[in-house]
């Protein structure tokens, strides 16, 4: 796992705060065997319509009752915006 502040990719450039929750790791732990596995795996997983910036928004709705920032959930569809990318997607996937 990594430390909070930190990825194996480096420090993040911007860290934000979500909220506080009262669920406790097992509950977290259960909603997203129950709910997020179906959704989220290796077969549905794709580079821009459904990865990990999905993820989060579902495990901070959850957690928090709030979305990500909208600046982080619209990047999807600024992405599909470019048809650069629309074209590389199935080589990204």
């Amino acid at each position: 796992f990594d430390s909070p502040g930190k990825t194996s990719f480096g420090e993040p450039s911007q860290v934000r705060s979500l909220g506080y929750t009262f669920w406790n790791q097992d509950e977290l732990h259960d909603f997203i065997v129950s709910e997020l596995k179906p959704i989220f795996h290796r077969d549905t997983y794709d580079v821009i319509c459904n990865n990990c910036n999905h993820f989060s928004d579902r495990v901070s709705m959850y957690l928090t009752g709030t979305h990500l920032p909208e600046d982080i959930r619209i990047q999807s569809d600024q992405l599909m915006d470019l048809v650069s990318v629309r074209a590389a997607r199935p080589f990204l996937n």
